[in-house]
């Protein structure tokens, strides 16, 4: 990891406790399936970068985003999930919404792996 597991432990520890359980999960999801990654907090949130490529999240005020940075990549989820926000290069999950896991496994692969 590129930066101190406390840095991410930190932000981690700001997430609202309502929405911390979910953030937590989503990291240690994206860190189980690439273990390599180097982990570091870039544009003030979690960034996992390995081969050249990145994936990072956010907690903002409604949602957790999960950012690929490619409209291309989230696609096809976009158009079997209409239900879930997305932004150009992003998903958003609200916090009543259950995260995906398997969908947010793929994005992730695809854009890490």
């Amino acid at each position: 990891m590129s930066q101190e597991p406390q840095v991410i432990a930190r932000y981690l520890a700001r997430v609202p406790a309502a929405r911390r359980e979910r953030a937590l999960a989503l990291h240690g999801l994206i860190l189980s399936l690439f273990p390599q990654a180097s982990v570091s907090l870039g544009h003030r949130m979690p960034t996992y970068r390995l081969g050249g490529q990145f994936v990072a999240w956010a907690s903002t005020q409604r949602h957790l985003a999960l950012y690929t940075c490619s409209a291309e990549r989230i696609a096809g989820f976009r158009a079997r999930h209409p239900e879930i926000e997305a932004g150009k290069g992003c998903l958003r999950f609200r916090d009543r919404q259950r995260l995906p896991h398997p969908v947010v496994i793929r994005q992730t692969h695809r854009r890490v792996g």
